[in-house]
């Protein structure tokens, strides 16, 4: 029963919830999902209460403390604790927070595999799976120790999302090897886990390909017609060349080479080349060449002299033939004020002229002021330090500003006591100065500062302060005072603050015989002076009527001053009238406002915002002048646009011109609302994800509204069952979905057309392998959705396909495949197989006999030529790419040597031509030894036809009779 009259009280009473005499311990709980925690509650009341939590099991307990252990396995969970009592009802929620730390971290390239080029720019993403709360999060890049990015995430949602950051790089050669990482981060606060938890991915090792050229220096910024002097130098060791790209066409096999330059040509290039079987690239180097401008000048654009103020003028700076513009900027000053700043975006490297405006509305602090310009080249770290700066001359301006009189000076109405004048001045400042004249009337003019004023003076005047550039006038009304108490109080009327000083004046012009004041605090005595003072420093009397008397003409006169006393309240505080908690849509509410001791409340306003809107106004007519409590009270019917409005209200005393400005002002803290309604999803349209994205990605997710926050799921058409929105998207998954959005409101729904789409896919290898002037066709397969579009690359330039690459275009080539999601680069070596190429060489020799022949055979090949020397058809020696012939030189070393080179190509024969030269010739040996041969041949002949004719006369002979010859029988055989 007691209970019962104790709940039923609950509801006549109205409570401030910062008040709650309710402790939580402790206040803040961070606690992982699927672990548990305590809590305790406790009162600071003695009788008469009862403490509950909201939970399911109710529990009730009637003791200043009640603790309760919780598992946590709701991420929208909330825990409350209540006390109810005769004084007031109240409740204290408990703060806490659920998270849950990663699936899975990993890092990635995207739409690239592969070896990187020097320079390109390519895009680094880490992808974090299932963690909460995502606002808790930050995702941080490394490479190796160092941290470079960090990503933080502003979602209020508490259940487990997956996140991705994504990083820019533009790698070069010291980056080769290094190792990205990315690490998710949970940062809970205080009374979360110290150290905070986190989640690193793997490493990511990335290589990057870079021509292996250096230019010392890397850039240079030059003044046009200086010189300077660049390194290109290669670590490469054999069988290369390196060339500078310039009108000379200097090739040099050695590892540095220098070049000395004349900078005369604004378009200027400068390419140092390497030439080799393993590669062929280049180096550009990057140069500025600046010129500082021939002049700089300041002018003002169509007008010249003396400015007006309050007018707007154009002023104009010429830089006069400066270079390059990209590099310019120019600066505007005011005495030693930067005022303005322009830059250039021109590209153009030859001197140009540039102008720069400014617009001025000058006014009277102006007058005097100098303008002046400033050209500037802001070249970088490599150029010039400080820039080179051209300033202009100072152009001083002139401002003439009209007439403006002293207000203080001159008050609007002179109070003039009959019989006692009044001198009065008026004081003007401008440029010209201002001539002074008083108007008593169209015709008469009085042409001075001062002026003289009595009874008789018209009751209007007018003083003009005039100049060539304009009049300014002020009215004065003359008031005769037929008072029977000619005194007058400065000010007339006091507005002060309960507790706080106050001072005013009584002064006369006219002979009395004593003249004080009466008051309940602070009285004067009477005193013959003309001036007396009412002065209290803490004034804390609510009803106070000072009076200023005078003894005048045998009589005492006295005048009251009007004394409003003032407080600003204790407190202003707003609450809701007989409810608690989320408000419904379009139910009506009441709102209350308490001001609680405020005077005079005839001088109070109570205002009523929404946020930063006047919504409503209540005033008070009661005339009571002591401190008082009072109440205000608005209705409202709110919609869903007014979740979360902040409304409060303002205690606003409106004290008139002789309170203080502004009025005093007293704001409420804000009430903010909660407003439930049913879901509502804005725009539902048809989505081309592409593949790896989640469905909790969907991008029209921030037209789901609704409150309590709906709880999405998602359903394919053609199958049943709910989907784990987390769950990456693949190229099968295009299909029609429904998304239904639930809470305790309502319901909606939303069917679309999802198409998974993905960006382009290579499969290159690391390397390829083609014989010269045989096609090379493309060797990746590229897919993607929509088709991609396929470039081919070497050293940044296209190339049309199919290729047919020379013996010399060995290198590092890169495939490129781009659709509306993204490029992908593919880097591979290509080698291209040629038949054996001979270097040029001398080809002819003449050589001394006695003197060493030598020859040396270069060429080149892939693969690497087998190479011969052969003489006379016979081979010498033998060799690989690089063959030399060394002997000493004889009467039969002369002739046609041949060198060979052969691979699986083909066979290239090259031809040297050898003649010997030896001394003079000795005949006098050869004379004799011919002579003695020749006698001894002459002899033999002789002896050998002496013997054949003595042979021929040598036998028998027969004689015969009668004159027959003697003949011989037989030639000498038997």
């Amino acid at each position: 029963m007691l209970l019962l009259q104790r709940l039923i009280g609950l509801l006549l009473i109205t409570f401030v919830h910062g008040d709650c005499p309710i402790s939580l311990n402790p206040p803040e709980v961070v606690v992982q999902y699927e672990a548990s925690f305590s809590v305790n509650c406790s009162t600071t009341m003695t009788d008469d209460f009862v403490l509950s939590w909201e939970a399911s099991d109710d529990t009730l307990g009637n003791t200043g403390e009640i603790s309760k252990s919780v598992d946590v396995t709701n991420w929208e969970m909330q825990l409350t604790c209540h006390i109810f009592s005769n004084e007031t009802q109240c409740s204290q929620n408990l703060s806490f927070i659920v998270y849950k730390t990663p699936d899975s971290v990993s890092i990635s390239t995207v739409n690239h595999n592969g070896t990187m080029m020097e320079g390109n720019q390519y895009e680094l993403q880490c992808d974090v799976l299932n963690v909460a709360p995502v606002q808790s999060l930050s995702i941080n890049w490394y490479k190796g120790q160092t941290l470079v990015n960090q990503t933080i995430f502003t979602d209020t949602i508490k259940t487990p999302v997956s996140k991705t950051s994504k990083l820019l790089i533009r790698p070069d050669r010291a980056d080769d090897g290094a190792q990205y990482w990315c690490e998710a981060k949970l940062e809970l606060g205080e009374e979360g886990p110290q150290p905070p938890p986190t989640a690193p991915s793997e490493h990511l090792n990335i290589a990057v390909y870079y021509c292996p050229i250096s230019l010392n220096p890397p850039e240079v910024v030059v003044q046009y017609e200086a010189s300077f002097s660049v390194n290109c130098s290669t670590t490469m060791i054999d069988n290369f060349v390196l060339s500078w790209e310039a009108s000379d066409d200097t090739l040099e096999n050695i590892g540095d080479i220098s070049k000395s330059v004349d900078v005369t040509n604004w378009e200027m290039q400068l390419t140092c080349h390497i030439f080799s079987n393993e590669t062929q690239c280049s180096q550009n180097l990057s140069f500025i060449v600046y010129k500082t401008p021939d002049s700089v000048s300041i002018s003002t654009v169509n007008h010249n002299g003396t400015m007006m103020e309050g007018n707007q003028y154009e002023l104009q700076c010429d830089v006069l033939n400066v270079a390059p513009v990209q590099s310019l900027s120019i600066n505007w000053y005011k005495g030693k004020t930067l005022v303005n700043q322009t830059i250039f975006t021109d590209t153009i490297k030859t001197p140009v002229s540039k102008t720069s405006k400014l617009l001025i509305r000058p006014d009277k602090a102006d007058d005097g002021a100098q303008y002046w310009c400033e050209a500037e080249l802001e070249l970088g770290g490599e150029g010039p330090q400080p820039p080179p700066t051209a300033p202009s001359e100072h152009l001083t301006i002139t401002v003439y500003f009209g007439p403006i009189i002293s207000e203080t000076k001159l008050p609007s109405i002179v109070p003039v006591f009959r019989g006692y004048p009044v001198v009065i001045v008026c004081e003007a400042e401008g440029n010209p100065k201002p001539t002074i004249s008083w108007s008593l009337s169209t015709t008469d003019i009085v042409y001075s500062e001062t002026l003289t004023v009595t009874e008789s003076t018209p009751e209007d005047l007018l003083c003009i302060a005039n100049s060539s550039v304009g009049i300014t006038t002020r009215r004065v009304k003359v008031s005769i005072q037929d008072s029977d108490c000619p005194v007058q109080l400065n000010p007339q009327r006091v507005v002060v603050r309960y507790g706080g000083p106050v001072s005013v004046d009584c002064s006369t012009y006219v002979p009395h015989k004593g003249m004080g004041w009466e008051a309940s605090e602070g009285p004067v005595p009477m005193t013959t002076d003309s001036l007396i003072t009412w002065s209290v420093s803490e004034l804390r009397e609510w009803v106070i009527e000072p009076t200023c008397y005078m003894n005048y003409n045998k009589t005492q006169c006295t005048v009251n001053l009007p004394v409003t006393i003032y407080k600003t309240p204790d407190s202003v505080s707003i609450s809701t009238v007989n409810h608690n908690g989320p408000m419904m849509e379009g139910n009506q509410y009441e709102l209350q406002c308490d001001v609680l001791n405020v005077a005079p409340v005839q001088n109070l306003t109570v205002n009523w915002y929404k946020g930063q809107t006047l919504v409503d106004q209540t005033i008070f007519t009661d005339t009571i002048k002591t401190p008082v409590s009072k109440t205000s009270k608005l209705l409202i019917r709110p919609d869903r646009a007014d979740d979360g409005a902040q409304y409060w209200c303002e205690a606003e005393l409106e004290l008139g011109e002789e309170g203080p400005q502004p009025p005093p002002t007293a704001p409420s803290e804000h009430l903010n609302i909660t407003v439930y309604y049913e879901p509502n999803i804005e725009h539902c349209q048809d989505w081309s994800p592409t593949t790896g994205t989640s469905l909790n990605s969907y991008p029209n997710s921030y037209s789901l509204v609704g409150n309590p926050h709906p709880v999405i799921s998602w359903r394919r058409k053609s199958s049943l069952g709910q989907l784990n929105a987390s769950i990456l998207l693949n190229t099968y998954d295009s299909d029609q979905y429904e998304i239904i959005a639930i809470n305790e409101q309502g319901n909606s729904t939303c069917i679309l057309n999802i198409t998974v789409e993905y960006p382009p896919k290579l499969n290159c290898s690391e390397s390829y392998e083609v014989k010269e002037k045989t096609p090379f066709h493309c060797p990746c397969v590229a897919n993607g959705l929509p088709k991609p579009d396929v470039s081919f690359y070497k050293n940044g330039k296209l190339i049309e396909l199919p290729y047919n690459p020379k013996w010399n275009d060995s290198g590092c080539y890169q495939l490129t495949a781009s659709n509306k999601h993204g490029t992908v680069n593919s880097t591979f070596v290509l080698t291209i197989l040629y038949a054996p190429v001979f270097h040029a060489s001398q080809d002819k020799f003449v050589v001394a006999e006695d003197s060493n022949i030598n020859l040396e055979c270069n060429s080149s090949g892939n693969p690497d030529p087998e190479m011969s020397w052969s003489f006379k058809n016979k081979i010498i020696s033998t060799g690989r790419c690089r063959i030399t012939l060394n002997k000493k030189a004889t009467s039969t070393s002369a002739g046609v040597y041949t060198c060979s080179a052969m691979n699986k190509f083909g066979l290239q024969n090259k031809t040297f031509e050898v003649e010997i030269t030896g001394n003079s010739p000795n005949y006098i040996p050869i004379v004799v030894i011919i002579v003695v041969v020749a006698l001894f041949v002459i002899i033999a002949l002789i002896m050998i036809i002496y013997l054949w004719i003595k042979k021929k006369t040598t036998g028998k002979y027969e004689i015969q009779p009668d004159n027959h010859e003697m003949r011989p029988l037989n030639n000498g055989g038997e």
